[in-house]
């Protein structure tokens, strides 16, 4: 997770795959790194503060159970979420 806006974010906090991450705060231009298994089928949901505010969105991806790989998020200078995968099915 990548955030590319003006301001820090806190309470960032990711849904995926029957998980949930968290981190207390990304400042501009700061990434954090998760890692998860995924334990069933699920959108990719982020969800964050700022400015007193709770936003969520959901990421342009989606988990299936057995998945592997890479899924990198950004929180863009809109404050949309953009997100490029690199995942493989299979048995790892």
């Amino acid at each position: 997770m990548t955030n590319r806006a003006a301001s820090d974010i806190t309470d960032v906090r990711m849904e995926a795959g029957g998980q949930v991450l968290q981190t207390a705060a990304l400042q501009p231009g700061q990434t954090q790194s998760f890692t998860l298994k995924v334990q069933r089928d699920s959108d990719v949901v982020l969800t964050f503060m700022r400015d007193g505010r709770t936003h969520s969105a959901k990421a342009n991806t989606y988990l299936t159970h057995g998945m592997r790989g890479q899924v990198d998020l950004t929180l863009t200078p809109t404050w949309s979420i953009t997100a490029e995968s690199k995942l493989r099915t299979g048995w790892f």
